[in-house]
């Protein structure tokens, strides 16, 4: 009897052991999983009849994200920040200005001005995503970025520049770039071009469970 009650504490301690070891195996995709939920809603669950695919990968998610652009669906736009935003890190202030007034008024406003809130993007959609943006991803061939990791789109010229956008997919960073790349037709004595006004905004976006993208920062070059 000694020797049946033994052997079954042995039993009963292995299967708790084994139902230990699955659940340490099954914590990381359930944190991936929360970790989707929590940053945003599924836009899988997004209704075709509301113009959003169903997000399978990063490219549809990508497509998404482009339509709310166009549209300037900004609830729709909200789904792609985890608010509030570090202004200082992110660089998204770098793309507007203010003057006194509305820097006082700021202050009077926000305990951490610099911080950029959902209702700044409310406030200032043309800020983060102006003209340029919008043409120019507009012209992104998603199969080709999606097969190829980059490409780029035609040039346009507006306001005596020349801008396109390239965008490129880092697998390893898990990491989508979209730059808008700006360049003149300023040439000097001799007829050479110069290089002076170019620079490039560069959008970051972080891509999650190789499904979701968010932004993470805009960086300026040049």
């Amino acid at each position: 009897m000694r020797k049946i009650s033994l052997i079954a504490v042995v039993i009963l301690g292995f299967s708790a052991c084994k139902n230990e070891a699955n659940k340490s195996i099954e914590k990381p995709s359930e944190h991936l999983e929360a970790q989707l939920n929590e940053i945003s809603k599924d836009t899988s669950n997004t209704k075709v009849s509301n113009n959003y695919i169903e997000v399978k990968t990063w490219i549809d998610d990508f497509k998404n994200f482009r339509q709310a652009v166009y549209t300037n669906d900004k609830a729709k736009l909200k789904t792609y920040f985890r608010f509030p935003i570090v202004g200082e890190t992110s660089g998204i202030w770098s793309l507007m200005s203010f003057n006194d007034v509305e820097i006082a008024k700021r202050k009077a406003k926000y305990i951490n001005p610099d911080l950029f809130y959902e209702e700044d993007l409310d406030e200032f959609p043309d800020g983060v995503f102006n003209a340029d943006f919008v043409k120019t991803i507009m012209k992104i061939k998603t199969a080709q970025l999606f097969s190829k990791r980059q490409t780029e789109t035609p040039e346009f010229t507006a306001n005596g520049q020349n801008f396109k956008m390239i965008a490129t997919y880092d697998d390893d960073e898990a990491i989508l770039q979209l730059n808008i790349s700006y360049s003149n037709n300023a040439v000097d004595e001799n007829g050479e071009k110069v290089s002076e006004g170019e620079h490039n905004v560069i959008y970051i976006f972080d891509v999650i469970g190789n499904k979701r993208i968010f932004f993470k920062k805009i960086e300026l070059a040049g």
